[in-house]
């Protein structure tokens, strides 16, 4: 067979978080709060999961079926990502899974994987071998620690694996592996993962580095551009994890008072600071209650899925620096050469710029003096200092970002005076004169 049928589909189970209509046995014993929380966290790294397995395989697309059907909008808008949405159908938790098979089938799909959305221990690799299983012609199956499975493979349908009378038992896992058994299916058991159902699950999810780390993102920005970074802000809103937070600081004069300083919402506070982009993100990082910044540019265009990919970056790196990679949202083939030299400067020469979104963690930059230059060059003073400790940490996503200063100057004469600036600052000329330089204009 050719064409559409060698695709695979991986297929992610997802409800949308609403409180009380999540893991409704996890809230019983640890409040309906609680168990919302930790479910918006598992599903995020779930998909974070996916979309790392989407990005590495070329044959996989990815679809999310969500439930309730009449959240669709609401559910595209928190999870953006590269698949396709597309409504659970059916009575019980069988019928909603032979369903989605049997629509992966239909699109043409020759494999399907499908996998739950609230497992603590989910790993990429998991994924990988049952696609590898499928692929010789075997029927994987993941144990789940309370007796069901967490996820589960087919090369063809097969509605005798989701006809259980019931599904909320301990023999699940036993009883679909018979029913596969039964109709000619060589079964591959996967590694037991542990789905979250019970107190003790909580606990041992609340152990994780993904659950502790908390992200602060700090937005600086200038009187002229705050409706540009309240855009962002409520942007990011809806994609930010439960803990994490968003702080904006507007950069006043000396004597700018505190003027429109406060609380958008729950998660977005707008601060004051002094005006200079390295003294803003640092008043910025003073508040901030994450264990994790992320330093980023009003104009920027964060990727798909980035509470999930700065996480993983940071794990066990006490002295953790990174970055995304770099796109401009304009068309030109000059900004894309501009981008192409960027991203070889920050693999290369681990040297990337603010516009490419940089992250460490909180106790790493205090550790270093936080941002040392207060109006201009912060990042690669921040970034020269960090290069010390250890390798930097580049990740494959793309941050988009306006090219509108390059195509406003001409991008040659632009792409001079950055580096030009950047010989300035190497040869120790002034913060102030490098501001007055680079912008045009007086600041002391």
């Amino acid at each position: 067979m050719g064409g559409r049928r060698q695709k695979k589909a991986l297929i992610v189970f997802l409800k949308y978080p609403e409180t009380g209509k999540v893991k409704t046995r996890l809230a019983a014993e640890i409040g309906s709060g609680e168990a919302l929380r930790l479910y918006a966290i598992l599903a995020r790294r779930s998909l974070g999961i996916a979309s790392d397995l989407i990005e590495e395989r070329s044959d996989i697309d990815g679809i999310i079926f969500y439930d309730p059907p009449d959240r669709r909008q609401s559910v595209i808008e928190i999870y953006p990502g590269p698949w396709r949405f597309i409504a659970q159908r059916g009575k019980d938790l069988g019928e909603r899974m032979r369903n989605a098979f049997d629509t992966a089938f239909g699109l043409g799909y020759g494999q399907a994987v499908l996998i739950g959305s609230d497992i603590a221990d989910l790993d990429l690799g998991d994924i990988r071998k049952a696609f590898d299983a499928l692929a010789e012609g075997k029927t994987p199956v993941g144990a789940a620690r309370d007796g069901g499975y967490y996820m589960i493979g087919l090369g063809r349908p097969c509605p005798k694996a989701f006809n259980l009378v019931e599904w909320s038992t301990s023999y699940v896992f036993q009883e679909t592996l018979k029913n596969l058994n039964m109709d000619g299916h060589r079964t591959v058991v996967l590694s037991e993962r542990r789905d979250v159902d019970r107190r003790e699950d909580a606990e041992f999810l609340l152990e994780k580095s993904f659950v502790r780390d908390c992200i602060t993102v700090i937005i600086p920005f200038l009187e002229s551009d705050t409706d540009q970074a309240v855009a962002l802000a409520e942007r990011l809103h809806v994609l930010i994890w439960p803990d994490d937070e968003i702080i904006l600081v507007k950069g006043l004069d000396d004597h700018g008072g505190n003027q429109g300083c406060r609380h958008l919402n729950e998660k977005i506070r707008m601060i004051c600071g002094t005006r200079g982009r390295g003294a803003q993100l640092n008043q910025g990082a003073s508040q901030a209650l994450g264990t994790i910044v992320w330093f980023l540019h009003a104009d920027s265009v964060p990727p798909a899925n980035f509470g999930y990919h700065i996480r993983k970056l940071t794990i066990g790196s006490e002295f953790s620096f990174g970055c995304f990679r770099l796109a401009f949202s304009e068309e030109s083939p000059e900004l894309r050469l501009i981008a192409r030299w960027a991203n070889a400067r920050t693999r290369y020469l681990r040297l990337p710029y603010g516009d490419q979104g940089i992250f460490c963690r909180l106790g790493s930059f205090n550790s270093m003096g936080g941002f040392r230059k207060r109006l201009i060059m912060e990042d690669v003073e921040m970034a020269l200092a960090f290069r010390k400790y250890g390798k930097l940490l580049f990740a494959p996503e793309t941050i988009v970002t306006s090219g509108r200063r390059y195509l406003k100057g001409g991008v040659v004469r632009t792409a001079l005076m950055n580096h030009l600036t950047m010989m300035m600052y190497i040869a120790g000329v002034s913060d102030e004169t490098l501001y007055r330089f680079y912008y045009r204009s007086p600041h002391g």
